[in-house]
C-alpha cells in the first residue's frame, strides 16, 4: 500500500494542531493538580476538627449523642453496683472498682472478686476510658484526666439520708457520703447536653456552677472507706447549683481549685449508691 506523502500544507496543519493540543493538555493537568491540593487541604481541616475536642468542633447533635453514651454507661455501672449488693451480698464498703487500666482502687484487705464491678466473677463490666470527644483536650495531663473517677468524697443534698433543712448533714461521714462516679474536664457542649438531659437545666440556661470542690482531698479514690465528703450543691454561698439538689446525676462547673484540679473544671457526676 502506497504511503501518502505529506505536502507542505499537511505538515503546516499538523504543527498548528499540536500547538493547539499541547496548551489544552497543560491546562487540564494544572486544574487536576489544583483540585488534588484543595481536596488534601479540606481533608486535613476536617480531620483536625474531628480530632479536636473543643466546643466549637462538636455540634449540638454530636454532643447529644455523646451525652447519651455517657449516661448509658453511668446507668450500667449504677445498676451493676445495685446487683452486687443484692445478688452477691456485697456490703457498701465491699464494692470495688479495681481494674487493669487505672490504678488506685485496690482494697485493703483485698475485696472479693464477686464484689468487683469490673471482674468477670463480679459485675463483668468493661472499664471504658472517657474519649477525647467527651473532654477538653487543653486539660490533658491534669489530675484524673481521661479517667472514670470513683469516689466516696461527695454528698448530694437531698439524696440519701441528708436533709436540706440541715446543711451540716452533708458533713456527716456515717450517713451522707455518696458512692459517686465522676468524669472531670467535660467538654462544654457535652456538659450542657448532659445538664439538659438530666433536667438540671432547661435549654438556654447556663451550666450550674458549684463553689465547693466535689471531691475529698484526703482519700479521693474509693477503696472501701467512706470519707468526709464535700457537698455538691452548697446550700448557699456564691454558686448557682441549686438545680443540682436532689439530682442523682448532672453536670456542673467548679468555682474552686483543689488537688491540682483547676477552677472552671466541668464535672459530670452520677450517684451510684446514695447514703
Amino acid at each position: 500500500m502506497r504511503q501518502k506523502i505529506k505536502t507542505k500544507g499537511d505538515i503546516f496543519k499538523d504543527m498548528k494542531y499540536q500547538d493547539k493540543v499541547q496548551p489544552e493538555s497543560g491546562n487540564i493537568l494544572f486544574i487536576i493538580l489544583v483540585a488534588i491540593a484543595l481536596f488534601g487541604a479540606l481533608s486535613f481541616a476536617v480531620s483536625n476538627m474531628m480530632r479536636s475536642g473543643n466546643a466549637e468542633a462538636i455540634t449540638e447533635q454530636k454532643a447529644s449523642i455523646l451525652a447519651d453514651e455517657i449516661l448509658a454507661y453511668a446507668r450500667d455501672i449504677r445498676q451493676t453496683v445495685q446487683n452486687l449488693r443484692i445478688s452477691n451480698q456485697c456490703e457498701n464498703e465491699d464494692i470495688s472498682f479495681e481494674n487493669s487500666t487505672v490504678s488506685g482502687y485496690e482494697h485493703s484487705p483485698v475485696a472479693r472478686d464477686e464484689c468487683k464491678v469490673f471482674h468477670p466473677d463480679g459485675g463483668g463490666l468493661s472499664y471504658i476510658q472517657p474519649t477525647e470527644e467527651w473532654l477538653e483536650p487543653s486539660n490533658s495531663g491534669n489530675l484524673y484526666y481521661g479517667e472514670m473517677f470513683f469516689t466516696s468524697g461527695s454528698c448530694v443534698y437531698n439524696i440519701g439520708t441528708d436533709n436540706l433543712s440541715s446543711p451540716s448533714s452533708c458533713n456527716d461521714v456515717s450517713n451522707s457520703a455518696e458512692l459517686t462516679l465522676m468524669v472531670l474536664y467535660v467538654n462544654e457542649t457535652v456538659c450542657r447536653a448532659l445538664a439538659e438531659k438530666t433536667q438540671t437545666i432547661t435549654p438556654g440556661d447556663d451550666i450550674p456552677t458549684d463553689d465547693i470542690a466535689p471531691w475529698n482531698l484526703g482519700d479521693p479514690k474509693f477503696t472501701g472507706t467512706y470519707v468526709l465528703p464535700k457537698q455538691i450543691y452548697n446550700n448557699g454561698g456564691t454558686d448557682s447549683s441549686e438545680s443540682l439538689k436532689g439530682k442523682p446525676n448532672g453536670c456542673f462547673t467548679t468555682d474552686d481549685a483543689t488537688n491540682n484540679v483547676p477552677s472552671g473544671t466541668r464535672v459530670f457526676y452520677q450517684v451510684l449508691l446514695a447514703r
